[in-house]
């Protein structure tokens, strides 16, 4: 995949996103997805967004994660194409979820992630932020449904503040 990357941060790191709304909430959510990082919630969050998307009919990521145990996954956000990206890698798939906040011009990112070969998905603060042959082709996830997929996740120490800011920045609260 092409496109400036940018590893998924430490704690301390979230934040730091050059005032970049959704370059600092799609980092937060990468933190949040990925098990091996600081949050100590582990597959909790990977877990709760692989059975939202596989009630979506899009099962794909809930059964790359049942093996036991889970599978390690690396995760990543970058800009491609003006948009942001949150890519999360598994030994079996690779899972891109583009994320937009505000109406803008698109500029095609879920389907070129599509083609090459990733489970592109488009997550969306409210509902209309993607084009209609967009939102008909691939599944769209809005901010209050993913919040509310990752409810069940608990931070420990110091991300359990972090952690709580993201699900209520997702809900809406």
């Amino acid at each position: 995949m092409s496109g400036a990357s940018t590893d998924t941060p430490g704690l301390l790191g979230l934040l730091d996103a050059a005032g970049d709304d959704d370059l600092r909430d799609a980092r937060a959510l990468a933190w949040l997805l990925d098990p091996g990082a600081s949050h100590g919630a582990g597959h909790t969050a990977l877990n709760g967004l692989g059975v939202l998307l596989a009630g979506r009919g899009v099962p794909a990521l809930s059964q790359a994660l049942a093996c036991v145990p889970p599978p390690p996954c690396a995760s990543a956000v970058q800009l491609r194409k003006g948009e942001v990206e949150l890519v999360m890698t598994l030994p079996a798939l690779t899972l891109v979820l583009v994320w937009r906040s505000a109406p803008a011009p698109y500029a095609g990112a879920i389907e070129f992630a599509a083609a090459d070969g990733a489970l592109a998905v488009g997550v969306a603060r409210v509902a209309g932020l993607f084009p209609p042959e967009t939102s008909t082709t691939f599944p769209i996830l809005l901010w209050p449904e993913l919040g509310a997929a990752l409810a069940r996740v608990t931070g420990e120490g110091e991300a359990g503040g972090l952690v709580d800011s993201l699900l209520q920045r997702l809900s809406g609260v």
